[in-house]
């Protein structure tokens, strides 16, 4: 009842969190309008580099680096990366891989590190706060969430860094990524379907680059933090110089 009637305007992080406020029962959806989180490029930028990271984590110039960063819990799909790890590396032995974050799946995601055999070819960094370098140093950055995702930073984070990515078909994610244009999709709760996606932007360099330029041109000028805030002034003027408020 709030919604319907207090607020003058309702604003989301992304298009899917609008249609689910729009379906509130007498909700106007005139009222509601989608602001994207944006992306600070004073600390993601793409000029940034991973050499460092590489370093510490041991990984030659001529291996390939997947990793996931994120919260450790279990919606946001460790399962399934672990489940393509095996797939990806029968096809390309070299790759390494790497997952950043904490939280409450990450005793559990080690273990099961420890009990796949797995444990020299991924590294479990915990939190980190140097992410824009960690993301400089990945070949492919994967978000494997099936569930909970309104609008995840990681993706504009990555193409801020030109980073390439790989997802799920959820959420506001297709959006997000053009619809395949500026990311690869993929099945959500599929292991093969994720190892596809990897794969596909590993074996396809031409591919990468295009959906990387594609991604951060669409993250420069509809991503930043500038944007966000230019946006959601609009919005305030706008409800602010209306004559209900005057």
């Amino acid at each position: 009842l709030l919604y319907s009637y207090i607020p003058q305007r309702i604003l989301t992080s992304g298009n899917m969190i609008s249609d689910i406020v729009k379906q509130v029962r007498c909700v106007d959806s005139n009222k509601v309008v989608s602001i994207p989180a944006g992306v600070d490029l004073r600390k993601f930028d793409s000029g940034i580099s991973g050499e460092k990271i590489r370093k510490e984590l041991k990984v030659d110039s001529n291996q390939i680096l997947i990793g996931k960063i994120g919260v450790v819990r279990g919606w946001k799909g460790h399962n399934y990366f672990l489940e393509a790890i095996p797939l990806i590396l029968k096809k390309i032995p070299y790759a390494k891989f790497v997952i950043v974050g904490d939280g409450p799946g990450f005793k559990e995601i080690k273990s099961k590190v420890k009990l796949a055999g797995i444990e020299n070819k991924v590294d479990l960094l915990g939190h980190r706060e140097d992410v824009p370098e960690i993301m400089a140093a990945l070949d492919v950055q994967v978000l494997a969430s099936f569930a909970g995702e309104g609008t995840p930073q990681v993706i504009p984070q990555a193409f801020a860094m030109k980073t390439p990515v790989v997802a799920t078909k959820i959420a506001s994610i297709p959006d997000l990524l053009g619809q395949g244009e500026r990311g690869i999709l993929i099945e959500p709760e599929n292991a093969l379907s994720l190892a596809e996606g990897v794969l596909k932007i590993i074996r396809n360099p031409e591919v990468a680059s295009h959906l990387v330029e594609n991604a951060n041109s669409f993250c420069l000028k509809e991503l930043t933090v500038d944007k966000m805030m230019d946006s959601t002034i609009a919005i305030y003027e706008e409800v602010a110089s209306s004559p209900q408020n005057n």
